[in-house]
């Protein structure tokens, strides 16, 4: 039996109109995921509204991919998150991250070093205050 999720309403955006909540993509993951990113349609991505910004939550290689291809718009749907999302935002835009063409395109050893170790300093500082 399969598990039943919520209809979702998917809108259709430009791509540019959205903030990411990570600086880095994996070059990996990218080459993997572009062989089934071919249209608009295939790239959906969970997103966040805070004031005038619509935050990626999750699918930044997916929307990078997008990019690359020349695509200009995917899907987006309205989900909830937790409060570390506007923090990694910020810091987003504190590097100059304002859409996906922003993203820096890491090996994939590189992403680990550079991504989870901005994560674990996060955490790391996070429980020192």
């Amino acid at each position: 039996m399969l598990k039943e999720f919520p209809h979702k309403n998917l809108i259709e955006i430009d791509i540019f109109e959205l903030q990411p909540s990570q600086f880095f993509v994996n070059e990996d993951k990218v080459n993997a995921v572009s062989s089934f990113v071919n249209s608009s349609k295939d790239v959906v991505i969970p997103i966040i509204k805070k004031d005038e910004m619509i935050i990626v939550l999750d699918g930044h290689t997916r929307l990078y991919a997008a990019s690359m291809k020349g695509i200009k718009t995917v899907f987006v749907f309205d989900t909830e998150t937790e409060q570390y999302i506007y923090d990694f935002v910020q810091e987003a835009q504190r590097r100059n991250i304002k859409n996906v063409s922003d993203l820096k395109r890491l090996s994939h050893e590189d992403y680990e070093k550079e991504w989870y170790s901005y994560c674990d300093n996060y955490i790391k500082d996070k429980k020192g205050e």
